[in-house]
């Protein structure tokens, strides 16, 4: 099914749409608000959902501003047809409601966004209408719905992604707006709400303008007519406010109250960034560790803002545990957003042209750079601090062969936090899991300490990783595999599933559950998935 800020949205919509279709469209502001309590009643986490609040800053601004912007702006205007007016009406006040959370999130604001909202507005219904058609024709024959697809769904799209990137590339596209906060959001707001209000204000000086005063019966009749518009609307609006408040009241204290457990509790949090790797690290003290990046920027960053501390722009530590895209393209977007503390880099890394060009981003931003060396340990402070240990690869001796793979020189990190332990491995493939299991650890006679409790499996599943020997070594009660949805390389191979299953781990994947978060204690370890 749909991924959960699609749905929320598809629910919105559908509530939206059935007030008006059903002649309630006074009521939709009640419904609206029911339904967004509703789910956070069901899910409270999605509060700080970026996704959730955009969708019902959307959805309300509908509700609330697009009267008083048709009365104020539009009211006599015959030119336009109603449904083009409309439908760049909806577009104004879902730009402009959404447009402070994204400054507020991004730091970021579009000058013209609207302008190429515009642009493609009258082609959601035919990417809509045409896409339901062709599926339903689709379960007929696979060739018609090929053959239609292309005018009726195919086609759209591509403009709507062609407008995208060439208005991306404009002057203006994008501004920075720095310093944007909190209080700036909630003044906006405000504004917004004051001025919607000017609508009703203006219905009752009608009604007094068309009165005479001086005539008793006629001021009864006025009050009259007053008191059945007003009093039964303050009424819906005290029910709403009861209704809305109460259920989100409840949801946020459900949700405060799980975050209050939590605050004794390392959170590992494997982020589905498609097909690449990214983990999160957060200390109860909010100190914060980011084991590669992925490819796509925008789920990474997304991810980053849904687990982080709340309006924390600070990563004290970033480990590229390889210089490849799918590991570490998205670093350039996180070092725009966040304060980046330092960040841990293989000896070879400067091997690839990849590499060495992560190199040049550290020293244009001036951030410290590590280098992975078997027994360095980096520590985050806290009661019970998060300790790193790096066990691979070696700076020095390592064979020619594996210095010009990238996957092959993967930093492996052990991260302990009490007696919990979880093991990060890269990309290496079965040769360097038998170095680590066979070759005695750096300044020690015996193998390095290899058990975890959860393995985040190597190179998203592939065969060429997770020997037995290597899986019966670490012994993991866990194994996190991060790939893409029906990847092209068929990540994670079935024969590595089995291998997993046979060592006694349970196997989770992005590609299913989204992001997988983890808390423990030290001791024990809970799960939570995005889906």
């Amino acid at each position: 099914g749909p991924d959960p800020p699609v749905q929320r949205a598809m629910w919105m919509a559908v509530v939206f749409a059935s007030s008006h279709l059903l002649g309630r469209g006074s009521s939709a502001l009640y419904a609206v608000g029911a339904t967004a309590a509703l789910m956070v009643a069901l899910q409270p986490p999605v509060l700080l959902d970026l996704s959730f609040q955009l969708t019902l800053a959307g959805t309300l601004g509908i509700v609330i501003l697009m009267p008083t912007i048709s009365h104020d702006f539009l009211s006599g205007q015959r030119g336009l047809s109603g449904a083009v007016r409309d439908a760049a009406l909806v577009t104004l006040v879902a730009t402009l409601t959404t447009m402070p959370l994204i400054a507020l999130h991004f730091e970021r604001a579009s000058l013209i966004g609207l302008a190429a909202n515009l642009a493609v507005t009258p082609l959601f219904s035919w990417i809509m209408l045409g896409s339901a058609f062709t599926a339903v024709v689709g379960l007929v024959s696979d060739g018609l719905a090929a053959i239609i697809a292309w005018p009726l769904a195919w086609l759209p799209l591509r403009w709507l992604v062609f407008v995208a990137e060439e208005v991306a590339q404009l002057p203006g596209a994008g501004t920075t707006v720095q310093g944007f906060g909190h209080v700036h959001l909630l003044l906006i707001y405000a504004a917004i709400l004051v001025a919607s209000l000017r609508t009703h204000r203006e219905r009752v000086a009608r009604w007094t303008r068309t009165s005479d005063s001086r005539d008793v019966a006629k001021a009864t009749a006025l009050l009259g007519r007053i008191g059945l518009e007003v009093i039964p609307e303050l009424r819906g609006c005290l029910r709403q406010v009861v209704v809305c408040g109460t259920v989100t009241a409840v949801a946020a204290t459900l949700w405060l109250s799980a975050t209050i457990e939590l605050q004794d509790r390392l959170l590992v949090h494997f982020l589905d960034v498609g097909q690449g790797d990214s983990a999160l690290l957060v200390t109860p003290a909010g100190g914060s560790v980011l084991i590669d990046t992925g490819e796509r920027s925008h789920d990474t960053l997304a991810a980053l803002r849904s687990h982080l501390p709340t309006n924390s722009r600070r990563i004290d530590l970033v480990v590229i545990t390889h210089p490849q895209s799918d590991h570490g393209e998205a670093l350039w977007a996180v070092l725009e957003h966040y304060d980046v503390g330092q960040v841990l880099l293989s000896a070879y890394v400067e091997r690839t042209a990849f590499g060495r060009r992560l190199v040049d981003l550290l020293e244009q931003h001036d951030i410290p750079r590590i280098e992975a060396e078997p027994g360095r340990q980096i520590e985050l402070a806290g009661a019970s601090p998060l300790t790193l240990d790096v066990l691979w690869p070696p700076a020095r001796g390592l064979p020619e062969e594996y210095r010009d793979n990238p996957n092959s020189t993967s930093i492996v990190i052990r991260a302990r936090y009490g007696n919990a332990a979880f093991l990060f491995t890269g990309d290496i493939n079965v040769e360097q899991e038998l170095d680590l299991v066979r070759h005695p650890c750096a300044n020690g006679s015996q193998p390095c300490e290899l058990h975890a409790d959860v393995l985040k499996v190597a190179h998203q599943g592939s065969r060429f990783s997770s020997s037995t020997l290597f899986l019966e070594t670490v012994r993991p009660t866990l194994a996190i595999l991060s790939a893409g949805a029906d990847n092209p390389h068929g990540h994670p191979h079935d024969e590595v599933l089995r291998s997993l299953a046979a060592v006694g781990a349970t196997s989770l994947l992005t590609a299913e559950h989204g992001d997988i978060s983890l808390a423990t204690d030290g001791t024990s370890i809970s799960v939570t998935t995005e889906r």
